[in-house]
């Protein structure tokens, strides 16, 4: 009776172990925690994980039920703001929100977020995001490749402060800048945004002071420029300038749309100049192509 015991004892010990093994290589997960999980081959699925395993998790999709995805086949698992969620769909912000065509608005890179902007091949400027609060740009038109004899280069600090939550935005920043090659060349401009609105949906008004080696501007530039999302991948832009330096008013109009994807993004619309006394109309075309480089954070592994 007593090895019997014993025997029972042995084998209730080996089940426990064999039970906690189980468990461990086989979790349920938390069911509330909404997950965009990317593929290697660029496919996207959206659910809350119900199980997982070092090899494999179970996702609880809307579109096809239950789903099993091996995770040698997973590239990114990215935490969902469900207030993101429209009709079924996730609209996440997008890091070029922080600017209209070239314009900074009042919000800011995150940490570890950059983007690379080209313009007409010409306009060349990278961007990054250093804190919450602060990113900074360096930009060229390279001249020198195509012959000339100089080279603009410029950086551009920026400072974003939120004041209401997703509601109200000051920025301030500056672009300086100098053309090597060149003598005395040096120049710049300072400015302040406020921004009014979500970072899909706002508009901001602007107040700049150029200046150069030689002293300040005598008047200022300001602006006014707005972003709307109008579909996941959609935006509406406009970005205008008011100029008054004594002699004359001029406007600058800047309307036109981008369209994101994960890896590329495209700026395209007309630059239309609105001069005193101006003969005929002139819209010059914009197309700008833009590279995002985020953090992969918000992963799971």
């Amino acid at each position: 009776m007593k090895t019997r015991s014993i025997g029972i004892l042995i084998v209730v010990f080996i089940l426990s172990i064999l039970s906690v093994q189980a468990q461990v290589n086989q979790t349920a997960s938390d069911t509330t925690t909404v997950w965009q999980i990317i593929t290697v081959d660029d496919n996207e699925f959206i659910g809350t994980i119900t199980e997982e395993t070092p090899a494999a998790i179970k996702l609880q999709t809307e579109t096809y039920g239950l789903i099993e995805i091996s995770r040698a086949n997973i590239s990114r698992m990215i935490r969902i703001d469900t207030n993101k969620m429209v009709n079924e769909e996730y609209m996440p912000d997008h890091l070029q929100s922080t600017r209209y065509f070239w314009a900074p608005s009042g919000y800011s890179l995150g940490k570890g977020e950059a983007y690379y902007q080209n313009v007409w091949i010409f306009f060349n400027q990278f961007s990054a995001g250093i804190s919450k609060n602060f990113s900074i740009g360096i930009g060229t038109i390279p001249i020198m490749l195509m012959g000339g004899d100089a080279n603009p280069l410029w950086i551009t600090p920026k400072f974003s402060i939120p004041l209401v939550e997703n509601k109200l935005n000051l920025a301030a920043g500056a672009l300086i800048g100098d053309v090597i090659g060149e003598s005395d060349s040096f120049f710049g401009l300072a400015y302040g945004n406020l921004t009014f609105g979500k970072k899909d949906k706002n508009i901001s008004l602007g107040l700049g002071y150029g200046f150069t080696g030689d002293g300040w501007g005598e008047t200022p530039v300001f602006s006014f420029s707005a972003i709307r999302r109008v579909s996941k991948k959609g935006y509406f832009l406009t970005e205008n300038y008011f100029i008054n330096d004594g002699d004359e008013f001029v406007v600058t109009l800047l309307i036109g749309g981008r369209t994101v994807w994960r890896k590329i993004s495209l700026d395209y619309g007309a630059l239309i100049p609105i001069v005193e006394d101006m003969d005929g109309f002139i819209a010059v075309p914009w197309l700008g192509l833009i590279i995002p480089f985020t953090p992969k954070n918000n992963q799971k592994y």
